[in-house]
């Protein structure tokens, strides 16, 4: 099951990483328990080691049908391993739910600004009812969709991933528009902190289509309606 075959007598210092952690959950998985504690279990592994593990991690797991609670502090080891997140704050529960769900539609602040990056754009609702629109502090204003739209005056939050946003002429209903602060080339796509307004700085991640943006450029940006999430005054999700 873990492909170690001819390695029962080689002392630890004869194994690799990957090799170690393997022969490691062999044994703890060989009395067949019916859940098995997972703690960090990668964290001294370098990165492509990390990725390497998790793929057999996941598909010992599922072979076996032992449930397993894994321990991490990596996010993307969460998002990528897991059924059920389950993210805690002081030791208290914030938010249960699939990888899908808590990062898409985090429940509260704390999930959406802990778990990955998101942009929060604190604003007042300019126009309630089905076509909702917030204005921001920047001035800007953009449209929401939130099947239970707060009255016309309340303060909100528009919690907005940098994955949801696009760059250029056909973003979206809802425009943004600043200049680059950063720019950083990851291959295909490019990270960008973008300053709006003067106030505001955003991030975007998006696709590479053309040439990267420089420091100083103008830049647009648009979102979906549907690609964010509203928190109230509190800080709790409005749905």
């Amino acid at each position: 099951m873990v492909r170690l075959p001819g390695s029962e007598k080689k002392l630890p210092s004869q194994l690799s990483g990957g090799q170690q952690q393997r022969i490691a959950l062999a044994r703890a998985i060989v009395f067949e328990p019916q859940v098995l504690l997972l703690d960090e279990p990668l964290s001294a592994l370098d990165a492509n080691m990390r990725e390497e593990m998790r793929v057999e991690i996941k598909k010992i797991q599922k072979e076996t049908g032992i449930t397993a609670i894994f321990v991490t502090h990596d996010q993307e080891e969460a998002l990528s391993m897991s059924d059920r997140i389950v993210v805690m704050n002081a030791g208290a529960v914030e938010q249960i739910g699939t990888p899908q769900e808590v990062y898409e539609t985090p429940a509260t602040a704390f999930v959406a600004d802990f778990l990955g990056k998101a942009n929060m754009l604190a604003g007042t609702v300019s126009r309630s009812g089905q076509a909702m629109a917030v204005t921001l502090a920047t001035g800007q204003t953009v449209e929401v969709a939130c099947p239970r739209p707060p009255a016309q005056g309340s303060k909100v939050t528009v919690v907005l991933r940098p994955q949801k946003l696009s760059i250029g002429a056909a973003a979206g209903p809802n425009r943004l528009s600043g200049r680059v602060v950063s720019a950083s080339y990851l291959g295909g796509s490019a990270i960008y902190e973008v300053d709006i307004g003067g106030k505001t700085v955003i991030r975007a991640n998006a696709p590479i289509t053309g040439r990267v943006l420089r420091e100083g450029e103008a830049i647009d940006l648009g979102f979906d309606p549907e690609g964010c999430v509203l928190l109230d005054e509190d800080g709790q999700r409005i749905s």
